[in-house]
């Protein structure tokens, strides 16, 4: 269990407690109480969100998909988010951007790293304001994107070579060979290989993140843009724009299988479980393919050419209640904090609870990110875990006492 300050820096908000724990039996729940207090002279709206744990701060635990971001060519390039649940499309940014195209988001969901193509450029956004800041400059022509597990390095697919970007510093290193077109791009947990589709060649190749060689996985694809890998890191998903489906790939094997035809030029694509999101280029929306039955089904319409798509998730074992509220000036709300164990195996879960002020009206108290990337001003963190242990340990009393 961890304790985490309140960032209050530039911002009259303050949080108790820092620390929330609920040991849980099997399909238990529990609710605690997170009082969020005012020290300023008038009124202050906050935001809650719920949060997955910063890379290497606990378990995440199971993690339902809420909002998609989309990058997009139309009116100059824009990134929009798509609430999942209804399809209703938001800009997150509307300006500023020339072409954008891969995106990715952090581990904690609130920050955006999106390829702006035409100005050669690695770009951050925060999902919440829409302030924009660049990493790196000096690309060549940026396409997909990905940050490693750690959250301190970008990979980006810089249409003829894979780039190594460090997000503290900006510095831009060349990985690996000379491609083609270098379209999307995928690295495993352990950072120590990378896959990039060559939309012009058709091919997968992987490449040695210590030494970079290389090596081709799969051949003969069709247009492939968008790769990600599933969680165990033994298989790849790719959009292939010109054959309008997934193909699923075995990264030991090389060998492909196709889900999902009918896709109108497929290009973005992120994986949530056994489903994944697809960017239709063409036909203007996001569609759900069910890796298993090939079933394809509409999330989002609308969008107007939507490039890379990245989802955002919510832990499911916590919720906040309510999500908005105005503490009142000098005073402090009470928030419904309930963990619930249904559907969980033994173990600990970590979670984050983020409470974003703005002012009356709705304007975000963030300031800037430094180089560093430390919290923004305006920010509370706190952490959560939720266990399961006490149920394997009484389910194991109950059996040997049967």
């Amino acid at each position: 269990m961890t304790s985490v300050s309140a960032v209050m820096s530039g911002a009259d908000i303050g949080v108790t407690p820092t620390t929330l724990r609920a040991d849980l039996l099997s399909d238990q729940t529990m609710t605690q109480t997170l009082s969020v207090q005012n020290t300023s002279g008038s009124d202050l709206g906050v935001n809650i969100h719920v949060r997955p744990p910063p890379p290497g701060a606990g378990s995440p635990g199971p993690c339902a998909p809420t909002t998609a971001f989309v990058t997009q060519e139309d009116l100059g390039g824009s990134l929009v988010s798509i609430d999942l649940a209804t399809g209703s499309v938001v800009p997150v940014v509307s300006s500023g951007l020339s072409r954008p195209y891969g995106v990715t988001l952090d581990a904690v969901g609130t920050r955006a790293y999106v390829t702006d193509s035409y100005a050669g450029s690695l770009v951050t956004i925060d999902v919440e304001s829409g302030a924009m800041g660049v990493v790196a400059s000096g690309l060549i022509y940026p396409l997909g994107v990905v940050l490693n597990a750690t959250n301190t390095r970008a990979y980006v697919a810089d249409l003829t070579a894979l780039e190594k970007i460090d997000l503290a510093t900006g510095e831009v290193t060349r990985v690996g060979p000379t491609f083609s077109v270098a379209d999307g791009v995928a690295v495993n947990v352990a950072e120590s290989t990378a896959y990039v589709t060559d939309s012009h060649e058709g091919t997968l190749t992987a490449i040695d993140l210590a030494t970079g060689s290389t090596r081709t996985v799969s051949a003969g694809l069709s247009d492939p843009r968008t790769v990600t890998l599933d969680p165990t890191g033994a298989t790849a998903y790719v959009a292939q724009a010109d054959g309008s489906q997934v193909v699923v790939i075995d990264l030991s094997t090389g060998a492909q299988t196709y889900v999902g035809s009918g896709l109108s030029v497929p290009i973005g694509l992120a994986l949530a479980g056994t489903t994944a999101y697809v960017t239709e280029f063409f036909r203007g929306e996001v569609a759900t393919v069910d890796l298993t039955t090939g079933t394809v089904r509409v999330a989002a319409m609308g969008l107007g050419y939507p490039k890379d798509i990245a989802l955002n998730c919510t832990p499911s074992f916590i919720r906040v209640v309510p999500d908005s509220v105005v503490a009142p000036p000098a005073g402090s709300v009470d928030l419904g904090v309930t963990f619930d164990s249904k559907g969980l195996v033994g173990g600990d879960y970590d979670a984050g609870i983020e409470v974003r002020s703005h002012d009356s009206a709705g304007s975000e108290v963030t300031g800037d990110r430094d180089a560093g990337h430390r919290p923004v001003p305006g920010l509370s963190r706190l952490r959560f875990t939720l266990s399961r242990a006490l149920a394997e340990r009484n389910t194991d009393r109950l059996e040997r006492r049967h």
